[in-house]
């Protein structure tokens, strides 16, 4: 593999979440400051499964810039980039000693924080990849600290497509109390192969692969089971969906039939990102995908 360059400088920050067994524990929170103007909008963003908060950050590979953190600073946003609990620098507590309510709780008060810190006045985005959506969208609909909401990868319609790991696959890396996929079904689901550099695909497996505390990624898959109790009535702030044209997981073909899901009465944009699979960031031209972010953002 040829040089692989981190680019982008953040603060590491500790926030306190519960956990069923009484023990202390913490996530991560790693904040990038805006560069040049800034534009007033605090992006909150949250990994999904086998990732941490690198998803948003991976650095420079065979010259190619693969950093929506470094994308987003420079026009103007400061970045929250969430490591979920027992993922990257946050502390790993029992993998079914903390759950969704716990989480989205203590998210919803760190961004009250780093609000708070940044002078209080900015709007918030949050902003998710696949099993992270359902986390912000269960955040917002019971603390709604949030003026806009991204999903990306992912969607509630995805509970009735079959699994793209194939049968049992998940069911059998729920079996661990820390969760994850193979490298092989990695490169399988998250890519698409004439879009991607292999180095890249190679990078993710070695580098930025880990697990999961179970008891998150069971709680994800309930709720994006059952929209009504995942709270997609009560968020009613602007949503902007964004799904890969290849993805196994939701393909963009579902948009339709994923706005079907949310509150007529909820501004929600669609958006599908042509020749990319799952893992949008990490294909050949993320910047697709980043700059229509960037403009429902802006408008």
């Amino acid at each position: 593999m040829n040089e692989v360059e981190i680019l982008n400088a953040s603060i590491q920050f500790d926030f306190p979440v519960q956990t069923d067994d009484g023990r202390a524990a913490s996530f991560a929170g790693h904040l990038y400051r805006a560069r040049g103007r800034r534009r007033g909008i605090l992006q909150i963003l949250v990994h999904g499964v086998t990732y941490d908060h690198r998803y948003w950050d991976a650095g420079r590979i065979n010259g190619k810039d693969y950093s929506y953190a470094g994308y987003m600073t420079e026009r103007g946003y400061d970045i929250l980039a969430i490591d979920l609990p027992g993922t990257g620098a946050s502390s790993r507590p029992d993998g079914d000693a903390v759950c969704f309510d716990y989480v989205a709780s203590a998210l919803a008060d760190a961004v009250t924080q780093v609000r708070k810190s940044l002078g209080g006045n900015d709007l918030v985005a949050l902003v998710g990849h696949s099993m992270g959506t359902y986390l912000l969208v269960h955040t917002q609909a019971r603390w709604p600290v949030a003026d806009f909401l991204v999903s990306t990868g992912t969607g509630y319609s995805s509970a009735d497509l079959p699994s793209p790991h194939g049968p049992g696959t998940r069911e059998k890396a729920l079996l661990e109390p820390y969760s994850t996929f193979s490298t092989e079904d990695r490169a399988r689901v998250f890519y698409y192969p004439p879009a991607t550099d292999p180095e890249v695909i190679a990078y993710d497996n070695a580098t930025l692969r880990t697990s999961i505390p179970r008891q998150i990624w069971k709680d994800s898959i309930r709720y994006r089971a059952d929209p009504q109790e995942a709270g997609l009535m009560d968020v009613k702030c602007p949503v902007l969906i964004q799904l890969g044209e290849y993805d196994p997981v939701l393909p963009g073909r579902f948009l339709d039939a994923e706005r079907r899901q949310w509150p007529l009465d909820t501004t929600v944009v669609t958006d599908q990102v042509e020749g990319v699979g799952h893992s949008l960031n990490l294909h050949r031209d993320p910047e697709r995908g980043w700059s229509s972010i960037d403009r429902f953002l802006r408008n």
